[in-house]
């Protein structure tokens, strides 16, 4: 049996921001949060951002799920990032790994493929958000969606 997850969050990293959007595990949203992107905008500073962001959204738990989308990104086994045109700093980054690691959830990077590629998301509830909101509402949403076709029975 599916252990049913307690948050979906979809974060969508900027360059010059950081969106981020809370779901339950029905799909209901709960809140959402923008703030600014580091500076300098590296890998160790990202994530620490993206802990900062989660805890003030008090977001911490093993049975939430994340997914990160990124922009320009190459993505390695699913779990690495190449950001080369930002930093050599970006190079074959264990991002999930790090993340896992500080968050105490299963999360998930998502490419800009996995948004073309879904046709049944809940149009509705995406054009109710803010535009700018709009990628980490997917990104949510595709995470729940990927973990439960993968049998995630681990949480909790």
């Amino acid at each position: 049996m599916l252990v049913q997850p307690s948050l979906c969050i979809g974060v969508d990293i900027g360059l010059g921001s950081i969106y981020c959007s809370v779901f339950d595990n029905n799909g209901t949203f709960l809140r959402c949060k923008k703030v600014l992107s580091p500076v300098p905008f590296i890998p160790g500073s990202l994530t620490v951002e993206i802990c900062d962001l989660l805890s003030s959204l008090k977001c911490f738990g093993n049975r939430n799920l994340m997914g990160v989308f990124f922009s320009d990104v190459n993505l390695f086994n699913g779990a690495s990032v190449n950001w080369k045109s930002i930093s050599d700093e970006w190079a074959d980054v264990p991002f999930v790994n790090w993340l896992e690691l500080r968050l105490n959830m299963q999360v998930k990077l998502l490419r800009k493929e996995d948004f073309f590629l879904k046709k049944e998301i809940d149009k509705n509830l995406i054009l109710k958000s803010e535009e700018t909101f709009q990628k980490s509402f997917i990104a949510a949403y595709l995470t729940y969606e990927y973990f439960n076709e993968n049998k995630v029975k681990n949480l909790g």
